[in-house]
């Protein structure tokens, strides 16, 4: 059975040659790069706007949902490569 460190250094090998591949394009790489930025950054407008007119939303505060929402986004782009 081959141990944690193995399966860790297999990721960052898998993640390395996914970057690789992207690159070979460069403006597509740097415009999706850009695009993903944006993205993120505007959904982290609206969780701000509407959590500067409700200080909790169910009991969530503003860093609690920005914690969630860059986790899912590290969890959509850890599949992209599938």
């Amino acid at each position: 059975m081959r141990s944690l460190a193995e399966y860790i250094r297999l990721y960052f090998i898998i993640e390395t040659q996914y970057i690789k591949a992207r690159m070979q394009y460069r403006a597509d790489f740097i415009i999706s790069s850009i695009g993903m930025f944006f993205s993120s950054l505007a959904t982290l407008g609206v969780f701000w706007v509407i959590l500067e007119s409700v200080p909790d939303l169910a009991g969530w505060t503003l860093m609690e949902m920005i914690f969630i929402c860059l986790l899912h986004d590290r969890n959509l782009s850890d599949a992209d490569p599938l």
